[in-house]
């Protein structure tokens, strides 16, 4: 029972995205119950969403190595989210959440969820329409309004985007994932300013939200055409990520750093900075553009290196990918 209680208290943190007092607590369910692989599953998925990459995997093997002991439903759960952050097979994860809504239709959660795998395989009017859906069922669920208002502004409406986002944070001022649709729908209007001073208040909320507000503050930046500015914001950002160990955000920093710096003619310092943020992780989201960056710097062998390993890939937005890289080139 107490590591139920552990457990109940790291998912609630979890989904306000407070992942470190989440993982505080899924921690201490694993020690109070080490069979406990709903913990470890979530522990994982806090841990992936941190950037902690080799941890995230070691938890991942235990998650897997107990999963024979759950529900049917705990295991449709863990599988979908295995499927969709760690080996990115989304088509897999869009077919075993549509199984567990099927066989569990009240499960918020796994609704919730296929509307992320959904969202993964770029189909924001599903994802969408999934997210509304939840929304009018769970109006006070933060994480559903949150994804909600990101489907929609990937889907292009961004006047349903900033409701919603606006709506959550009346009730939660420091979810600070409700400020990105809301800064994302001020730049499409021209309000820089605006948005500038969105990301602002959502830098002041906390650690990861300083994180992800510091590549916006980096996009207007480079809309503005100052690319000065561009480079110094990512490069305090990127050291920021390494020593908080987000590999996944100093990477994804590192990668637009170099953007900014190949702009600004800084062929040398742009080239470095590709090789070491792929180096620090390889994810689909960094090797697209540093691709680009290498065509754009001449450097054909390093973007064709990219494409050869996209192509060998299962996953076919992995392999479009290597594609749309080979047609560049």
């Amino acid at each position: 029972l107490q590591a139920v209680q552990y457990y109940t208290t790291a998912q609630t943190h979890a989904f306000r995205e407070e992942n470190l007092k989440a993982i505080e607590f899924f921690e201490k369910a694993a020690i109070e119950d080490p069979n406990f692989g709903r913990a470890y599953a979530g522990w994982a998925t806090s841990e992936t969403k941190l950037g902690h990459r080799e941890k995230a995997e070691e938890l991942w093997k235990k998650t897997l190595s107990l999963i024979d002991g759950m529900s049917e439903r705990e295991k449709y759960r863990t599988l979908g989210v295995y499927y969709t952050l760690v080996t990115a097979n989304y088509a897999k994860a869009i077919e075993n959440y549509e199984l567990l809504v099927e066989k569990f239709p009240a499960d918020g959660i796994a609704w919730n969820n296929l509307g992320v795998a959904y969202f993964y395989t770029l189909q924001f009017g599903k994802a969408m329409e999934v997210g509304k859906e939840l929304v009018d069922l769970f109006p006070n669920n933060p994480a559903f309004s949150a994804n909600y208002a990101l489907f929609a502004m990937y889907a292009g409406d961004f006047a349903a985007a900033r409701s919603e986002a606006e709506r959550l944070l009346l009730e939660e001022p420091d979810y600070f994932l409700a400020y990105l649709p809301i800064a994302m729908a001020d730049i499409v209007d021209g309000k820089l300013d605006v948005a500038e001073s969105v990301y602002q208040r959502m830098a002041a909320i906390g650690r990861r939200a300083d994180s992800v507000a510091t590549t916006g503050l980096a996009d207007i930046a480079q809309l503005r055409g100052d690319y000065p500015r561009a480079v110094a914001l990512l490069e305090q950002g990127r050291q920021t990520d390494l020593a908080n160990n987000n590999s996944w955000g100093g990477a994804y920093k590192g990668v637009y750093l170099a953007v900014a710096q190949a702009a600004l003619g800084e062929r040398d310092s742009a080239l470095a900075n590709l090789a070491q943020s792929l180096q620090d992780n390889d994810a689909l989201s960094h090797v697209i553009p540093a691709a680009m960056v290498y065509i754009e710097l001449g450097e054909l062998a390093a973007a064709a290196e990219i494409q050869r390993e996209l192509a060998a890939q299962l996953q076919q937005q992995y392999r479009a990918a290597a594609e749309l890289i080979d047609g560049m080139i």
